[in-house]
């Protein structure tokens, strides 16, 4: 994950943020659809390198286990 980080790939926290309250806040209420879907983006390009980070990882620890076994 320290890899991942240092080329700039974080997972976004959560939050919830709260609704326009103005009544012509169409465009606002745009502008954050747009970014909700670039965050979206951005947080299942996370998921598939974690995961593809994480299985390799599982598989480099149990090949070094099977060419090493304790005796």
């Amino acid at each position: 994950m320290a890899a991942m980080r240092m080329h700039g790939l974080q997972q976004r926290k959560q939050n919830r943020s709260r609704r326009a309250s103005m009544a012509g806040a169409e465009e606002s209420q745009q502008r954050s659809e747009e970014a909700a879907a670039e965050e979206a983006a951005k947080d299942d390009e996370y998921k598939l390198i974690y995961h593809q980070t994480f299985k390799g990882a599982q598989l480099a620890l149990v090949r070094r286990v099977n060419l090493h076994p304790r005796p």
